[in-house]
């Protein structure tokens, strides 16, 4: 099965513009972005601990009251852990990301075949798979530091991404 996308040069470099925006900003504003990331998982974390926690206590006769309250205290113990030390979120989340970004890059890299026709995409999707691969491994060997080499990457690749996609817009993927 081959997956056909068909857009618009318009849409594209809408969509272009709002890429090379975004990584502007990333790029302007790395250093804060990776503790940034950390405290708002962090607040993510107690939210939906504390709502596990009045769900649980709201259940009635269900048998899950107990073990969900449990969940949303120890949810809550590692939110505040985490909103007291932004870096062991950054870790954690690092790691998650690292693998997820190893697979990410080895499926581009398959993927590149796909696009030979045009060999500037293709150029970039190895070079792009490549890269994905080499900084998932690096978020898991050193997850606070690759967290910051990722979000550096994350402004470039939308950079490129966005120059690319209002300067020459493909029709068909």
């Amino acid at each position: 099965m081959e997956f056909v996308w068909i857009s618009s040069p318009q849409n594209q470099r809408s969509s272009g513009l709002v890429a090379l925006i975004i990584g502007i900003i990333i790029l302007l504003f790395a250093p804060f972005v990776t503790s940034l990331i950390g405290v708002v998982l962090s607040a993510v974390v107690l939210v939906i601990s504390i709502g596990m926690i009045i769900t649980g206590a709201m259940m009635r006769g269900a048998g899950f009251g107990l073990p969900l309250i449990l969940l949303g205290i120890l949810g809550l113990c590692l939110g505040i852990t985490a909103l007291v030390s932004p870096d062991l979120a950054v870790s954690v989340l690092g790691i998650f990301l690292g693998v997820w970004m190893f697979f990410l890059g080895a499926g581009q890299l398959l993927f590149a075949s796909r696009l030979s026709a045009d060999k500037l995409y293709y150029i970039l999707a190895l070079l792009g798979g490549t890269l994905t691969v080499i900084v998932g491994l690096f978020l898991l060997v050193s997850p606070v530091q690759g967290m910051q080499i990722m979000v550096f990457f994350l402004g470039c690749y939308l950079l490129v991404l966005g120059l690319l996609s209002i300067f020459r817009p493909r029709y068909t993927y």
